[in-house]
């Protein structure tokens, strides 16, 4: 049996709102697999998935994903409360593609490559100084469009992938209404 100390008031209400939180995730899952969507996920299965952790049930939670909307709400708003870094929906619609996102601490710019016609290069930059390094990168375009990409290793706060211009990567990154959590 695991036992844990509790030594003060802040920790306590720590605990209630991490087990609230999680027994109302619960609910949201538990009202979703009742309809023909994909068999339960459980919230700590969502949690290791949005932490970018290699888990057996990493396709369950993918799939459920992309098709159930309960499950993606409950993961849009676990997102929302964990991530590190959040770039929100684009204000307002551009005639041209998208190729620079900002959000609170981090910028997302796309930049084609010289060496490959074909490929761009994808840059996250971290703004904040100290802030701890992300792993993933999420995007949750509008309807039942997600997309999660593990983050090479950060370099002085940025770090790049490198993808076909054609990837669903590029394509959500320039629709105003994704938005994209970092954690």
């Amino acid at each position: 049996m695991t036992s844990y100390t509790i030594t003060d008031d802040k920790q306590i209400d720590d605990a209630r709102e991490i087990f609230g939180g999680l027994a109302a995730m619960n609910d949201v899952l538990e009202e979703a697999t009742g309809t023909d969507n994909v068999a339960a996920v459980a919230p700590a299965d969502l949690y290791a998935f949005a932490l970018g952790h290699a888990d057996p049930a990493a396709s369950k939670v993918e799939a459920a994903l992309k098709t159930s909307a309960p499950i993606r709400a409950a993961f849009h708003d676990l997102l929302s409360c964990a991530s590190d870094f959040h770039v929100p929906r684009a204000m307002a619609a551009a005639s041209d593609d998208i190729d620079v996102r900002e959000g609170a601490d981090c910028r997302i710019s796309i930049q084609p490559s010289e060496a490959a016609p074909g490929q761009v290069y994808v840059i996250v930059e971290l703004t904040q100084a100290g802030s701890r390094d992300p792993k993933v990168m999420h995007l949750m375009g509008a309807g039942d469009v997600y997309h999660r990409t593990e983050l090479p290793e950060f370099y002085d706060g940025i770090a790049q992938l490198i993808v076909e211009v054609t990837s669903e990567i590029i394509t959500l990154l320039q629709d105003p209404d994704t938005e994209v959590f970092l954690k």
